[in-house]
C-alpha cells in the first residue's frame, strides 16, 4: 500500500505474502501536512512478474484533520464491488476515535411468558450460539427500538447467557427463562488460503456438518497442517464455519470433498466471531478482526 498526501510520497508498506485480506499494522508519524490535504491510499497485488493496481481510497481532510479517523474506506477502480482498507489517524493531542466494536451486551425480557425470543440457533461447534434465523420475537422488539449499531443481526455468535459461556447446550437452555443477559460477537466473513498440502494429508482440522446451514464447522483444530505456519487470521480456530472452498459451496458435504480432494493452496471463505474470548480458540487464538478496534 502507498501513502500520498498533499501530492507527497509519505510511506510504502511491506509486502505481505500469500494473503487475500493484507494486515500491514504499520504505524507512521507525519511531523508537517497542509491542514486541507487529503490522504490517499493505493493498493497493490505484488508478486514476481510485477504489480497490479487494486484499488485507490481517498481520505479527505474535513473528515480526519480535526479529530481523526478510525474506519473504513471504500476503494475506487477495484475489480471487486466492495473492497476496503482500514485506517487509523490519530491527530496530535487527541485520542484516535473509537472503532467499531466487536461485540455488544443487551438483556433480553419478555413482555409475557408465552412471547418467544424469537431466534433458531446453531450450536454445532459446542460452544457457540450462532443465530441462523430470526422471526418475530423478543429480538425483534429489541431490534425495533435499539440503534443500528446496537441491533442483534443474523450470523452474530451468541458467546455468553446469564454469565454461562463455553457451553452451548447451557446457554440455550438459559433462553428457557424469562430475562437473559447476553454477550454477542459481531460475525465476519473473511478469506483465507488455506494450505492442504500434499495428497493425503492431514488438515489438523476437525470437521462437522452444520444441521440447517451451508456450512462446515471447525470444531477442533491444532497446530499441525495449514496451521503450523500460518498466523494471526490466517489461522484456522474452533468455531469457524467454512462457507466455501475453492469456489465450491452448499451442500456441507460437497465443501468437505472439496477441501480433502484438494491440494497446496486454496481459498476458503469462512465465517467466524470478530473476536476470540474466554479461550474459545482451542489454544489458537484469533486476533481481534481488522474490521474492529
Amino acid at each position: 500500500c502507498e501513502l500520498e498526501g498533499g501530492g507527497e510520497a509519505l510511506h510504502t508498506t511491506s509486502t505481505v505474502e500469500n494473503a487475500c485480506e493484507p494486515v500491514w499494522a504499520e504505524e507512521i508519524e507525519i511531523d508537517e501536512l497542509d491542514s486541507t490535504a487529503s490522504l490517499q491510499f493505493s493498493v497493490y497485488d505484488s508478486d514476481a512478474d510485477g504489480s497490479d493496481f487494486l484499488g485507490l481510497a481517498v481520505l479527505q481532510a474535513e473528515d480526519y484533520a480535526v479529530k481523526g479517523f478510525n474506519g473504513s474506506l471504500r476503494l475506487q477502480d477495484s475489480r471487486t464491488e466492495q473492497a476496503y482498507i482500514r485506517v487509523k489517524v490519530k491527530v496530535a493531542g487527541r485520542s484516535l476515535p473509537e472503532g467499531l466494536s466487536p461485540e455488544i451486551e443487551v438483556t433480553l425480557e419478555k413482555r409475557y411468558a408465552e412471547r418467544p425470543f424469537g431466534a433458531k440457533f446453531n450450536m454445532r461447534d459446542g460452544a457457540m450460539l450462532q443465530i441462523a434465523g430470526l422471526i418475530d420475537g423478543v429480538i425483534s422488539d429489541y431490534n425495533s427500538g435499539a440503534p443500528l449499531e446496537r441491533q442483534v443481526r443474523l450470523n452474530d455468535f451468541v458467546t455468553s447467557v446469564n454469565g454461562v459461556s463455553g457451553s452451548a447446550k447451557i446457554m440455550l437452555e438459559m433462553f428457557q427463562s424469562q430475562r437473559v443477559e447476553c454477550r454477542i460477537s459481531r460475525c465476519v466473513v473473511t478469506t483465507v488460503i488455506f494450505d492442504c498440502g500434499e495428497a493425503g494429508s492431514a488438515l489438523g482440522l476437525k470437521l462437522a456438518e452444520a444441521k440447517g446451514s451451508d456450512a462446515l464447522v471447525v470444531t477442533g483444530a491444532d497446530g499441525t497442517g495449514h496451521n503450523e505456519g500460518a498466523s494471526g487470521h490466517d489461522r484456522i480456530c474452533p468455531g469457524d464455519r467454512i462457507v466455501s472452498v475453492g469456489g465450491v459451496k452448499g451442500r456441507p458435504k460437497d465443501v468437505l470433498k472439496k477441501l480433502e480432494e484438494s491440494t497446496g493452496p486454496v481459498q476458503l471463505v469462512i465465517m467466524r466471531p470478530a473476536a476470540s474470548r474466554d479461550g474459545h480458540g482451542g489454544g489458537l487464538e484469533r486476533p481481534l478482526h481488522w474490521l474492529f478496534g
